[in-house]
């Protein structure tokens, strides 16, 4: 392949560029999802969501979801309540409760209150034992290296593992610059990625393998471009539906379609440009 060392140069900068704005930007360990701020409130009579929705709108807050509580009367009939939950996010840089406090004084125009209502604060974050749950997943992806190794060789193996860290840092980098944050749905999007990447290089070791018991020519070029297709259709159709997500989620569900479409994104780039080409100089060195 031409330009391969000149390809892998380019993806190690890119990585340690990366890697250092880890170090540069640093994490957040929890990440409040969408519409986390969680308000109960009652108010005398039954009133209209779209009106508490467009007040808490008006009052600066996003990803406004408001419940209304119901009681049971019947097997049949419901009676409106007057209790709502109401959730919501606050764009950065803005306190929850000066949210609220702007959107109480709109709402006292409209409705009587006859409990003002509680805040809180849910987040998704990082505690010890969703750290230790995540220690199956590492031990299969370890697993699934060491086989790729031994079934296809170390070469085969150092490519799984290069491709695999390449794509972790890169989008542990990306997020970090993006201030998105580590949480549950941010790791859980980077495992997947690295999953990824190692089933692109399965593709172009069974690839390989199968062109060469078929024909005589280059089969690293041809397993190469084998993979290229697949990785590119695969990624659209991954990408089609992860910029569903980010349109149509809410901010929980965004920050995990973010981090998806990020390590999606340099999956591919890697399965096109990096494993074809550090295949390559493996097999010149062997």
């Amino acid at each position: 392949m031409k330009n391969a060392k000149w390809i892998v140069l380019l993806s190690c900068l890119i990585t340690v560029a990366l890697l250092a704005c880890c170090f540069i930007f640093p994490f957040s360990r929890t990440v409040e999802a969408g519409g986390t701020n969680l308000i109960t409130v009652e108010f005398n009579d039954s009133f209209d969501r779209a009106v508490v929705e467009n007040a808490m709108r008006e009052a600066g807050a996003t990803d406004v979801l408001v419940l209304k509580q119901v009681s049971r009367t019947g097997n049949t009939s419901f009676e409106e309540g007057t209790s709502a939950q109401i959730y919501f996010s606050v764009p950065d840089g803005t306190e929850a409760k000066e949210v609220y406090d702007k959107a109480e004084e709109i709402l006292s125009q409209t409705f009587a209150f006859k409990y003002p209502g509680t805040l809180s604060t849910l987040s998704a974050s990082l505690t010890k034992q969703s750290v230790i749950s995540l220690w199956p997943v590492l031990i299969v992806l370890v697993v699934l290296l060491a086989y790729a190794a031994l079934r296809f060789g170390i070469r085969t193996g150092v490519i799984a593992a290069a491709l695999t860290l390449m794509t972790g840092i890169a989008v542990l980098g990306v997020t970090a610059i993006a201030r998105i944050g580590l949480s549950h749905y941010t790791i859980a999007a980077l495992l997947g990625t690295a999953a990824l990447s190692e089933l692109f290089v399965f593709l172009f070791a069974f690839t390989k393998r199968d062109f060469a018991k078929r024909t005589a020519g280059n089969v690293t070029e041809a397993a190469a471009k084998r993979v290229t297709v697949f990785a590119v259709l695969l990624s659209c159709m991954a990408i089609v539906g992860l910029v569903s997500v980010l349109i149509l989620g809410n901010a929980a569900l965004k920050g995990f379609a973010l981090t998806a479409l990020i390590g999606t994104v340099f999956s591919a780039c890697a399965a096109v440009f990096t494993l074809p080409a550090l295949a390559s100089l493996l097999s010149k060195a062997n």
